[in-house]
């Protein structure tokens, strides 16, 4: 698999944008796979997602491509984000080759395709005013964790932030924070190590136009972890310590454990890097 080229990104930033200014020697590209597990009541899924990912300071090109040769009728080429350090945007492209009817939006973002039968639109973005990726895409916010969110997590710290993984119906639209941990690499280019995002110990679901806001049974009411980063494994390239393995777990309370305080994990991202340029 070939890393994003370098006309590819250029041209990205020319269409959204570079306003911040960055060290021009900070500067990579990589390539790899991210294999993805979600954890539900229908049993567990995987599959797999090969990304393409070009970082210079703050701006940050990824594109990732679903490998689902088990399912032809699958209606995405590619998504791709990209980011020129204060906002973002996330482009579904749509297969050329395949028509679609029936199309339903469900669940963050994803979205399920019927039986082909009529054309539909090419492609679907999105606009958001910070650097996260949406919702539904946990794939490539695993990536964008990795190598693009080096801006973000600048040193290591805590405090409260906007949560780049779901805590709950609109709860980052609505401007709510959650409390975090961070770790970031101390060796050059000082990327991301660690990181835990923690509930607030209620869970957020829209019901209708109306947000209802309820705390999760005790002892979940006094808040748990809701998402992990790390990164397992280094590599060394040229001047700079990169990621080479990486991973992102997602926790949901185990209610069927009560009253003891289990997690049980709702998705898994295990990424990989293969080439880096």
């Amino acid at each position: 698999m070939k890393s994003c080229s370098r006309p590819i990104l250029a041209a990205a930033w020319i269409i959204y944008g570079a306003a911040v200014c960055v060290p021009a020697e900070i500067s990579f590209e990589v390539a790899g796979e991210v294999r993805c597990t979600t954890f539900g009541e229908e049993g567990t899924n995987t599959y797999f997602s090969r990304y393409q990912a070009a970082v210079s300071g703050c701006q940050t090109l990824i594109r990732s491509r679903l490998l689902l040769d088990d399912d032809p009728d699958y209606g995405d080429d590619y998504h791709e984000y990209s980011c020129q350090g204060s906002n973002s945007t996330l482009l579904i492209r749509h297969r050329d080759d395949l028509k679609f009817t029936n199309a339903t939006p469900v669940n963050l973002g994803v979205i399920n395709f019927k039986k082909p039968q009529r054309a539909w639109n090419q492609g679907t973005l999105f606009v958001r005013p910070d650097p996260l990726p949406p919702y539904g895409f946990e794939a490539i916010t695993s990536v964008w964790l990795a190598y693009g969110s080096q801006c973000r997590y600048g040193q290591n710290g805590q405090g409260s932030v906007s949560p780049a993984v779901f805590v709950g119906d609109e709860f980052r639209e609505s401007g709510f924070k959650v409390k975090s941990h961070w770790v970031v690499e101390s060796k050059r280019p000082g990327l991301l190590n660690f990181v835990a995002e923690f509930s607030d110990g209620n869970s957020y679901q829209k019901q209708g136009s109306q947000i209802e806001v309820k705390p999760w049974p005790k002892p979940f009411d006094n808040g748990f972890t809701n998402a992990i980063f790390r990164t397992t494994e280094w590599t060394n390239v040229a001047d700079y310590t990169l990621p080479r393995k990486f991973e992102l777990v997602a926790f949901q309370p185990d209610l069927a454990a009560l009253p003891q305080k289990k997690l049980k994990v709702t998705c898994m991202m295990a990424g990989q890097t293969h080439s880096v340029v």
